[in-house]
């Protein structure tokens, strides 16, 4: 019969849950550095480098295109890495779950298809884009919980940096006017 030692159960739970709170550090450092990467500037071209940079390193997808709505009926491509922007036929059949999640308002999560996931962007609860990822890394087979909160994260965080952006933008130009 096995004798029970209360101190090396204790020492064994004590190291597990020391290794369980350095990976939630760990999370909520990535998570603080990907909202922070993305309200560092007010150019548009910044907040979509910064995306760019967040679903590439920290993500680990080589695929992705981002939508805003343009009209009830139209959604226009602000950016995309990994597939052609011109050529919708690439991405043609995922817009069918893009509208989809356009419907629901709820993100889309899948380990077995092209399309990996697709996340509404809020802006004040209001659905005004889409991020959807296509193609993870090869050396990555599945998105990991971390994966998930940032790309919660950019639900409103990024919609938060578009619009600043555009609204910087606009301002920036009004002023160029009226000099």
């Amino acid at each position: 019969m096995k004798e029970m030692n209360p101190v090396a159960d204790l020492e064994t739970y004590l190291l597990s849950r020391y290794a369980q709170l350095e990976e939630q550090n760990a999370a909520l450092a990535t998570l603080y550095v990907a909202c922070q990467s993305l309200h560092t500037s007010l150019k548009r071209a910044d907040v979509l480098l910064s995306v760019r940079e967040i679903v590439a390193n920290l993500i680990g997808c080589e695929e992705y295109a981002l939508f805003v709505i343009a009209s009830e009926d139209e959604l226009r491509l602000v950016d995309s890495f990994g597939i052609n922007s011109s050529n919708y036929e690439q991405i043609g059949w995922a817009m069918r779950q893009i509208e989809n999640v356009r419907r629901t308002g709820e993100c889309y999560w899948s380990e077995d298809g092209e399309l990996t996931a697709c996340i509404p962007l809020r802006q004040h609860g209001v659905i005004t884009g889409f991020l959807a990822l296509f193609r993870l890394l090869p050396q990555k087979f599945e998105l990991h919980e971390t994966d998930r909160e940032l790309l919660r994260l950019l639900e409103s965080q990024l919609a938060s940096a578009l619009y600043c952006s555009e609204l910087h933008e606009k301002q920036t130009i009004s002023n160029e006017v009226a000099s």
